[in-house]
């Protein structure tokens, strides 16, 4: 029999989405791209050096609006949103699932 190991897991090394946050623009202009910049931190507040998490974006306005997630493999993720329709956004994004604190 092979013997196993139990290893203490360190979650304060784990990302979590309440420590992580959005930032980008307050305004945007009609009919062009606007980007945002997720960037995940861990318990402790610190910022991530990997990606690789399941990051989905929501937008919820006054017409439909397309979003697009880049992951930059830093800890951080690009979010490109366009909507052809001026107005009042609102955009929320998930990681794995968990609300990210403090949208734009």
């Amino acid at each position: 029999a092979t013997p196993s190991m139990n290893l203490p897991l360190d979650i304060s090394t784990l990302t979590s989405a309440s420590k992580s946050f959005l930032s980008g623009p307050d305004e945007v202009a009609s009919n062009s791209t606007c980007e945002l910049v997720l960037t995940t931190c861990d318990e402790r507040g610190m910022q991530r050096e990997v990606g690789g998490e399941a990051v989905t974006v929501s937008v919820c306005g006054p017409a439909k609006a397309s979003s697009v997630v880049h992951d930059r493999k830093d800890g951080t993720y690009s979010i490109d949103v366009k909507a052809v329709v001026s107005g009042d956004y609102h955009i929320s994004a998930t990681i794995g699932g968990v609300a990210v604190a403090g949208p734009p």
